[in-house]
């Protein structure tokens, strides 16, 4: 009997620590805000696509050796404000991950 009565008050005194230690996580994290950037690529080049399904004006590109490619693309991204502000602040640091990753890898929970 008595020794349920201490788990019982242990688990009532951990309840609200846990919460505290949970909050002060939350609360030490940069604001972090996600978006998507669309980027329009496109290039000349004057390589043979060689078996590939091709429209009236890429064969004419192809006849005059010169191709236009070009394709628009969504690229994920994540800006995080730090919490605490130093000299550097007017520096934006652009961080650029592995093709096998992905933007998670910056973030200092992993």
């Amino acid at each position: 009997m008595r020794l349920s009565a201490i788990l019982l008050a242990t688990q009532t005194l951990q309840r609200p620590v846990m919460a505290w230690v949970g909050l002060q996580s939350v609360l030490s994290r940069p604001a972090c805000y996600d978006s998507d950037v669309t980027v329009h690529v496109s290039k000349t080049t004057d390589q043979s696509f060689v078996n590939q399904v091709y429209d009236l004006d890429i064969l004419y590109a192809l006849a005059g050796k010169q191709i236009l490619v070009s394709n628009s693309y969504n690229i994920s991204s994540r800006l995080c404000e730090p919490l605490q502000t130093n000299t550097h602040s007017d520096t934006l640091q652009l961080m650029v991950h592995g093709a096998s990753f992905n933007k998670n890898m910056w973030d200092s929970q992993y």
